[in-house]
């Protein structure tokens, strides 16, 4: 049960670290807005929002694989049941 739980809370772990630079992006795009440092008539304006937000997703893309990469290579080993053990050696 705890083992479940761990592996859970580990894989939304990696999905937060993986959507983190898409999340900071749109944030971002939304604070620049909001404090009217982009305006309506600037040049290229979209342009700059297309390429903020491709790369934070090309980014996120990149995190979401290593980090599939490196639990993939690295497997969790299972947890102990819960079940006293019986060692019967004596030696």
């Amino acid at each position: 049960m705890i083992h479940r739980t761990n592996v859970a809370v580990a894989r939304i772990a990696r999905g937060g670290v993986a959507l983190a630079p898409w999340a900071l992006s749109l944030y971002l795009h939304y604070w620049l807005e909001h404090r009217e440092i982009w305006a309506v008539d600037m040049p290229y304006r979209g342009l700059l929002s297309v390429v903020l937000i491709a790369s934070a997703m090309a980014l996120s893309f990149f995190l979401h694989s290593v980090l599939a990469d490196r639990a993939r290579k690295n497997p969790r080993p299972p947890a102990d049941s819960g079940r006293i053990r019986q060692d019967t050696s004596y030696d």
